[in-house]
């Protein structure tokens, strides 16, 4: 049963295009971090697709060609608009927006990204952001009352002090190091999950005002040249950080970001290790240990990410989970 329904069609996007870099070396062969096999018979991907089910209609996932294969494996029901070169969020978006007018201009959007762990109060926020942005004819976004000053996350900043409540956005912060993070949260700034909800012919306008417009108009005759001349640019940056009707309505739901082998450190995505048919693992003192074969032992250290992962072993501290892309780029 959904959660939420509505007179017009509304459609989940999963944006599925990075490498994964920073959860090398379980992707080192490719395979996208979305469809590791973390937990047992889930995936980051169907955990995903789970939460969007119950809030949307019809699910669109857009990914590189050189995972499009993959996807279609795990999820053969599952749509795609394929990316011919990687150029960041903010093409994938317009790309995605501009199909979903083209087929149905009076639809709505909720879009994603595919590496998120999240509970029920998620689901519950998405349905709200749906109807919020229905109702205001709106770019909504969901921001997340932060449990800690995270580096890792980007923050955005109400225009009031929102409560629960749906609010104006202010500003953007992106990654902030840690004493300019707790000022955020002081300040009742919000974690930016990266999931926004819009009227699809609201958020073309929003596209249509910024240095994505040209793109939007070319990649649905030719999405070859498009992304050829296309910036690598984020959402955020080309589109949300400058269009002045803006909302963001917060959630207290437990919500991670599984961006980088930190997360598996803490909750949700720690407690997940425990499905059945993970691989092994332990998480104690301080020592989070991941295998899927060999055993791993450690004597007098402490504050340590181990992964055993076929003929490979990273071993990092864990506040340097956020550049495993160098090791794995190199």
């Amino acid at each position: 049963m959904r959660v939420w329904r509505s007179m017009c069609e509304v459609v989940g996007v999963i944006l599925a295009g990075g490498r994964g870099t920073r959860l090398y070396p379980v992707t080192a062969d490719g395979t996208p971090k979305s469809l590791v096999p973390l937990f047992g018979d889930e995936t980051l991907l169907s955990m995903t697709l789970t939460r969007l089910q119950a809030t949307t209609d019809r699910q669109l996932l857009v990914t590189h060609r050189s995972t499009a294969a993959q996807f279609r494996t795990h999820a053969s029901d599952l749509g795609q608009l394929v990316e011919p070169a990687r150029r960041d969020t903010g093409p994938a978006v317009a790309h995605a927006v501009s199909a979903l007018y083209e087929r149905d201009p009076n639809s709505a959007v909720v879009i994603t990204p595919a590496d998120h762990v999240a509970d029920e109060a998620f689901t519950d926020a998405i349905a709200a952001a749906v109807t919020a942005a229905t109702e205001r004819d709106a770019i909504v976004l969901i921001g997340v009352i932060p449990a800690r000053a995270s580096t890792g996350y980007g923050y955005i900043t109400p225009a009031h002090s929102a409560g629960d409540r749906i609010a104006p956005v202010s500003g953007f912060h992106e990654k902030p190091d840690r004493p300019t993070a707790q000022t955020l949260i002081d300040q009742g700034a919000l974690w930016n999950t990266g999931v926004l909800v819009a009227p699809v012919d609201t958020l073309l306008g929003a596209i249509h005002d910024s240095s994505l417009a040209g793109f939007s108009a070319a990649v649905r005759s030719d999405p070859s040249a498009a992304y050829d001349a296309a910036p690598s640019i984020s959402f955020d940056y080309a589109v949300l950080e400058s269009y002045p009707d803006l909302w963001v309505l917060p959630t207290t739901a437990t919500w991670d970001d599984v961006g980088s082998w930190d997360a598996f450190t803490r909750a949700p995505a720690a407690d997940l290790l425990d499905t059945p048919g993970a691989p092994d693992h332990s998480i104690e003192d301080g020592i989070t240990v991941i295998s899927d074969g060999p055993t791993v032992s450690t004597i007098g250290v402490d504050k340590l990410i181990i992964i055993a992962w076929g003929d490979e072993v990273l071993v990092i501290d864990p506040d340097a989970s956020q550049t495993v892309r160098d090791l794995a780029d190199h």
